[in-house]
């Protein structure tokens, strides 16, 4: 369902462009796709809060559109959940020992 826009917005997915252009483009599209199953599946490192699931599900909506401050913004909330569930991960493995 997602895809589709994802080609409308971004023609370097198509290999349209130089090569940096499309690199970026694919790195962008992971992290979409990333963010997107997670928060669908409600896991990442470890189970996922209702804050964190609603912060990953932004992710590929901020990333849609090829724009520098969203995929800033995409990544940065990417990368941050990411800490967390790590953190997150390690106070339960320090529990569990």
């Amino acid at each position: 369902f997602v895809v589709p826009y994802m080609f409308i917005y971004n023609p370097h997915l198509l290999f349209q462009g130089n090569i940096l252009q499309i690199g970026l483009s694919f790195a962008t599209a992971l992290m979409g796709i990333i963010g997107l199953s997670a928060g669908v599946q409600g896991y990442y490192i470890a189970p996922l809060s209702i804050v964190e699931r609603a912060a990953l599900l932004a992710v590929p909506f901020l990333l849609i559109v090829p724009n520098w401050t969203t995929d800033a913004a995409g990544l940065a909330i990417l990368v941050g959940v990411y800490i967390l569930q790590k953190m997150k991960a390690k106070k339960s493995n320090t529990l569990n020992a």
